[in-house]
């Protein structure tokens, strides 16, 4: 089974969920503390790229913060994501967070990272958002970077794309439409391939020829610990 597929994760941890009775609550660290959204997204890009360089661990943020805010337009979905058919009924279900304009922000980061689940506990397939510990989020920094994705003070090393002074305020409803909305620590061929752009190997060591679509019997050759694939939606589809 492709990686994405072949693993069932479930947040059971109900102080740092953004589904909870405590979503609008803040959790607190050795050093600070943050809101559920930023905790939430921190323990996906640790489960998920903590062993990855730098440039990895942004570009898997920004795949987060892309799935929330770009819709795929035809070209596949992802659960939980503004692609998704069912995102509304997972918004919608999903407690406020924080108050304001920031309040439907955590929803569609929280129907993101938790696949679409709006209960503590439930299995999904889309991303490891298993329970972090938040001082191991601190001591990793995997927390701020987390929060500096969100806020848009990184741009997104897939696309290159950069808030900077054209969105003032740094909008959080922007995502990055030539940017990464999916990854996978192989190089592998993404469903729906013919509509999406191959953006090759982020942080790694592994030469990328960037072809459309790797060949499968050889595409996770020589791959190292470093290695890590992203795809995004084709904007010329």
């Amino acid at each position: 089974l492709p990686e994405a597929y072949a693993w069932k994760f479930s947040h059971n941890n109900e102080r740092d969920d953004s589904r909870g009775l405590y979503h609008d609550d803040y959790v607190k660290g050795s050093i600070d503390s943050y809101s559920p959204l930023v905790t939430n997204v921190a323990e996906v890009i640790y489960n998920e790229s903590r062993g990855h360089r730098q440039m990895a661990r942004y570009a898997v943020a920004w795949a987060i913060r892309n799935r929330a805010t770009i819709d795929t337009y035809g070209c596949g979905s992802y659960t939980g994501s503004e692609s998704d058919s069912e995102v509304r009924e997972c918004r919608e279900a999903t407690p406020d967070g924080a108050s304001g304009a920031a309040a439907d922000l955590a929803k569609r980061y929280s129907c993101v990272v938790h696949g679409g689940t709006t209960s503590i506990g439930m299995e999904q397939s889309e991303m490891d958002d298993t329970h972090v510990s938040v001082d191991d989020l601190e001591a990793s920094g995997i927390i701020w970077q987390a929060l500096y994705v969100i806020n848009g003070w990184i741009s997104d090393p897939t696309s290159r794309f950069s808030l900077g002074s054209e969105y003032p305020d740094y909008n959080n409803y922007t995502g990055s439409r030539d940017g990464a909305q999916e990854w996978r620590k192989e190089n592998y061929c993404a469903d729906s391939y013919y509509c999406k752009a191959r953006l090759g190997n982020i942080g790694g060591s592994h030469y990328d020829p960037g072809i459309e679509c790797p060949d499968i019997n050889q595409a996770s050759d020589n791959i190292s610990d470093e290695d890590i694939f992203f795809w995004g939606r084709n904007n010329s589809w």
